[in-house]
């Protein structure tokens, strides 16, 4: 299955990016972003100097759900919510966190410590976590991992309402199914370029599919 990202930005065309399995997304992605306070390039770009002196306020508008969960066992579930709602100084925090874990059911289990959770009960309150001071940017690195049923069905659900939102996101997933049935347009790129480019209505998933591997097999020249 190909590694994908999903992208939906501003009410704009959604569109998937799919490498071929040599070519890595999230590496690529990283390489084309400005760089961070701290990286060696960060001294010559002016990019870096606006991020480091607006950090607090970039933060307080992305989002991550990704492999790790960044929650900590140790505290209970509504210990690590009110640990980051305190974090993006988010007004009346005591009834967001109430909130954001009835969304993603886990009311009942508030006063649970996370190291008795199951993987997926994890992976929910990390959905909360991320979406706690509701971003305008959500990143999400293979975000369907150890979902149960529920889980699973409540992130699509919520990521296809985000569709009609003024949010981006970006989804890298190696779950074709989802990516297709959650972005507008692809593309699929092979050795770092563009070999493809479509938009889903053009066709189903099977025939997708195909094409994904012609694409590749042929270096990027189907």
């Amino acid at each position: 299955m190909p590694c994908g990202a999903s992208i939906w930005k501003s009410r704009r065309a959604p569109f998937s990016v799919f490498s071929a399995p040599t070519v890595p997304v999230k590496p690529r992605l990283s390489e084309s972003c400005p760089p961070f306070p701290g990286h060696p390039r960060a001294k010559s770009s002016s990019t870096a100097k606006k991020l480091q002196d607006h950090a607090e306020s970039f933060r307080q508008r992305i989002g991550v759900i990704g492999h790790s969960t960044f929650l900590y066992d140790e505290l209970t579930a509504y210990e690590n919510l009110q640990f980051y709602a305190r974090l993006y100084s988010i007004p009346d925090a005591k009834a967001r966190i109430h909130q954001a874990l009835e969304e993603v059911g886990l009311k009942a289990r508030a006063d649970d410590f996370v190291r008795t959770f199951s993987r997926g009960m994890q992976q929910r309150l990390s959905i909360a976590r991320a979406m706690l001071h509701q971003p305008d940017i959500l990143l999400l690195d293979e975000p369907f991992t150890g979902l149960d049923q529920h889980a699973s069905f409540m992130l699509m659900h919520w990521l296809k309402e985000l569709k009609n939102e003024k949010r981006t996101i970006l989804l890298v997933t190696h779950d074709l199914t989802h990516g297709l049935e959650l972005a507008e347009h692809v593309a699929i790129f092979v050795r770092g370029k563009v070999a493809y480019f479509e938009h889903t209505d053009h066709f189903d998933e099977s025939e997708f599919q195909n094409h994904y591997h012609k694409v590749v097999a042929a270096g990027g020249a189907a």
